[in-house]
């Protein structure tokens, strides 16, 4: 069966791009799947990968803030 998922990763991987930009689109996949432990994970990821206080630091901290409250962790 095809892995969307992976295979997406594997193209951002190889896309050239960040590893902030590549976490934060496996983030968004994994929002669309509704895989909030993946969505998190990938964030934290972000914030590994962006210098703090950045606006990219920023604005995958304030996702991730959310997520964390809503879902009362």
């Amino acid at each position: 069966s095809c892995n969307l998922p992976k295979l997406c990763s594997a193209s951002l991987k190889n896309s050239g791009a960040d590893q902030f930009s590549v976490e934060y689109g496996l983030a968004e996949i994994a929002s669309h799947r509704h895989d909030t432990n993946a969505v998190i994970r990938h964030l934290e990821l972000c914030l590994s990968n962006a210098p703090p206080e950045s606006v990219k630091w920023k604005q995958a901290k304030a996702r991730l803030d959310t997520l964390k409250n809503s879902a009362g962790q």
